[in-house]
């Protein structure tokens, strides 16, 4: 029932979405205003460029562990220029023009060996030279197969420490992606309840007014009668003063947060949001341990963290095996021949063999290695006491929150019914005043606690989401469908859209 839920949402979001572009009054639970903000926000869409970015790249590092054929080729290299010449019968140097063409093409098959971090490649080249002049010929030179490897001396293994990281560059990128959208849903609950305070502040502004504008009429008759003293009247004159400004202040808020909110969930900034807060909080059984192995597991930072560790290894490993000395190895083996006959060029190839070990040792550095290793050691021991320490406040502020998710729920029954009292409060107020039984004083404390308690409410159910989303968004866990939210993003959506 719960996936079909969610499945329903999906369908009817977009068509919610769109009513939006072609209305200017509607209603949103916080609900559909998260899930038109992951839709059509910027958001979202600068969110999601990001995940393609580290998607692309992970696809280029997959792509780059496997065969590649490669195709070189030069067609056309003309040449005319004077070089000098030795003229043996006059015994001088001499400048003589020089006209050439070459052509030349190489098809080569590389590659890369992680377990010990070399490269083989297969080659097959053909070149051909023609020179102009007095003794015009061709030649033809070819490579049918030449088959060679290289590789670092050194013990560094770049491709086996990107083999580590790139998956795990990866991960962390599909769990930033889903970091920023819980963040965004954090952003837009904290928007929405804004707009219901401030209607709900209006509404109340609006009935004070009429409220105002009834007991100041009462007024002048019981003034008339004697009943009531001048200063009570012009209490009663400045509430309607003041109850004007409070709604026209209230009106002003009001198209201030629902400008703020439609421009962050990408609806027209034109529309007229009214907040829906029909929908019940849901309070997820939340075991502290369990959280917190699912934060260890799930959350992002504590995946970025991980990824800075091994980085730092990576860098340590690096500066320890190339600060010493540099060398490397080259060596293949294969045939060559050439003929001023293209055919003939290709018969009877001659062994060619090629081995190039280079060497680079420092003799004197001034102590520049070991000051390389040594940074490279401190910031690993540094990397993983930061990280050890923001660990730990992160498992703190995870048991935290959840005492105060539980205490946030609490407070929003209380909250209403403390809302709904000081309604009736107020209410009574009014008609006891109007029977003449409470003076000013008392209308007025019910008129201010009735508008506490509207805050009061709107505040408990914000601070009930804040902490809902703030959760979700540290484990990195959908607690109402009981699965790791990376389980429920369609990446390949993001990949194809």
């Amino acid at each position: 029932m719960k996936h079909l839920r969610v499945i329903l949402y999906l369908i009817l979001i977009p068509i919610i979405c769109a009513a939006q572009d072609n209305s200017t009054q509607v209603k949103l639970t916080l609900s559909e205003a998260i899930r038109c903000a992951a839709q059509s926000s910027l958001s979202s869409k600068g969110y999601a460029m990001q995940y393609l970015t580290s998607y692309w790249s992970y696809r280029y590092y997959k792509a780059s562990r496997k065969p590649s054929l490669s195709l070189h080729t030069n067609p056309v290299s003309y040449y005319r220029y004077l070089t000098k010449r030795y003229d043996s019968q006059n015994d001088i140097d001499i400048f003589r023009e020089q006209k050439s063409w070459q052509s030349s093409g190489a098809l080569s098959i590389t590659q890369a060996f992680t377990p010990i971090g070399g490269v083989f490649y297969v080659e097959s080249d053909l070149e051909f030279l023609r020179n102009f002049g007095s003794s015009t010929y061709n030649q033809f030179s070819t490579i049918p197969v030449r088959i060679g490897y290289t590789h670092s001396l050194l013990g560094y293994n770049e491709y086996k420490w990107e083999k580590r990281i790139e998956p795990q560059r990866y991960e962390v990128a599909m769990k930033e992606y889903i970091y920023n959208h819980e963040q965004l849903s954090i952003n837009v609950a904290s928007l929405f309840f804004q707009v219901a305070q401030c209607k709900m502040q209006c509404d109340l502004a609006e009935k004070q007014l009429a409220s105002a504008d009834t007991l100041y009429s009462i007024g002048k008759k019981r003034y008339d009668l004697a009943l009531l003293t001048k200063q009570s009247l012009l209490s009663l004159k400045l509430d309607i003063v003041n109850s004007k400004k409070n709604l026209a202040s209230a009106k002003s808020n009001l198209s201030r947060a629902v400008f703020q909110l439609a421009t962050l969930i990408g609806i027209p900034t034109n529309t007229n949001i009214e907040a829906d807060l029909s929908e019940t909080p849901f309070l997820p059984e939340i075991n502290s341990s369990k959280a917190i192995e699912l934060m260890r597991a799930n959350g992002y930072n504590w995946a970025k963290q991980e990824q800075t560790i091994l980085q730092a290894e990576q860098n340590l490993d690096k500066t320890n095996k190339q600060s010493r000395f540099k060398a490397s190895l080259t060596a293949s083996v294969g045939f060559n021949q050439q003929s001023d006959n293209l055919s003939k060029s290709w018969k009877d190839p001659l062994r060619q063999d090629i081995i190039s070990l280079d060497i680079s040792i420092p003799l004197i550095d001034w102590g520049q290695g070991k000051g390389q290793r040594q940074i490279a050691k401190t910031n690993l021991t540094l990397t993983q006491i930061q990280t050890q320490q923001s660990r730990e406040q992160q498992e703190q502020e995870l048991l935290l929150l959840i005492e105060d998710l539980d205490l946030s729920y609490n407070f929003i029954s209380s909250s209403y019914e403390a809302m709904k009292i000081a309604e009736e409060s107020y209410a009574e107020a009014i008609r006891l005043f109007i029977a003449g039984a409470s003076d000013i004083a008392s209308l007025s404390i019910a008129e201010s606690k009735q508008s506490s308690a509207v805050t009061a409410y709107v505040n408990s159910l914000a601070q009930f989401w804040n902490n809902y989303f703030k959760l979700r968004s540290l484990t990195l866990y959908d607690w109402q469908l009981d699965i790791p939210l990376i389980d429920v993003v369609d990446f390949d959506s993001i990949v194809t859209h």
